[in-house]
């Protein structure tokens, strides 16, 4: 859906596609068995998943550094 929106923008509109969650992160909440039998019944490998991304971002918060800052409504 967001894809499809992305085309639809003006040429020379710059935009960044993020998106929170893919297949791959299910892996991390069930055993491995059922996670095979996931790709097995949707026909996929493991590395077809991986190769979907096209850059992986590992973002970070220190909450103990905001722990004395003062936010305003």
């Amino acid at each position: 859906m967001y894809e499809r929106f992305v085309v639809t923008l003006p040429e020379d509109t710059k935009c960044l596609l993020i998106c929170d969650r893919e297949v791959l992160d299910n892996k991390a909440y069930i055993d491995a068995e059922e996670f095979e039998q996931i790709l097995k019944d949707f026909s996929l490998k493991e590395i077809d998943l991986l190769t979907r991304y096209q850059m992986i971002l590992h973002l970070v918060t220190e909450l103990k550094e905001l722990k004395n800052v003062a936010f305003e409504k």
